[in-house]
Parts: structure tokens; sequence; C-alpha cells
């Protein structure tokens, strides 16, 4: 009986939903739990992504979209840091 467990791919991150969901959840009007199943995003996810846009003293309100999807793709980076 072979133990080879195949990989499986995640679906690439939609930045533009990743950054509606995080403006609806500045506004606190509804739960991160019910922004995640109403954006398709897993509450880990969009979890993970508030904290580090949090760390990184970034206001969403005032941020446009693109510059909230550029910030997000650099949060992103996967791998070592570069020194």
């Amino acid at each position: 009986m072979p133990r080879y467990k195949a990989k499986i791919q995640e679906p690439p991150i939609d930045f533009g939903e990743l950054a509606e969901a995080l403006k609806e959840l500045s506004h606190g009007k509804s739960s991160i739990r019910s922004i995640a199943a109403a954006y398709g995003i897993p509450f880990s996810n969009l979890t993970r992504y508030a904290k580090k846009i949090k760390a990184e003293n970034v206001d969403i309100k005032k941020t446009t979209d693109a510059e909230l999807i550029n910030k997000l793709k650099l949060i992103t980076k996967r791998g070592a840091k570069t020194v």
C-alpha cells in the first residue's frame, strides 16, 4: 500500500476580493467570519492578512484599492527575506 500523499495546489489569491473584505472588516459592521464566508475567503487567511496589515500600520479606510492590493502583494512574498 503506497504511503504517498499527492500535494494539493492552493488556488491563487484574489487580491481584489481580499482588499474588499479587509475594507468591509475595517468598518466593523460585520464579524470576520461572516465577511470571510461572504467573500469565499478562508477565515484563517483573512485573519492572517488583517493582522499583517495592522502590523504595517496601514489605514485601510484612507488607502485606495490599488495601494492596498500592492501592499498585500508585498506582504505575501514567500520564502527567505533578502539581505
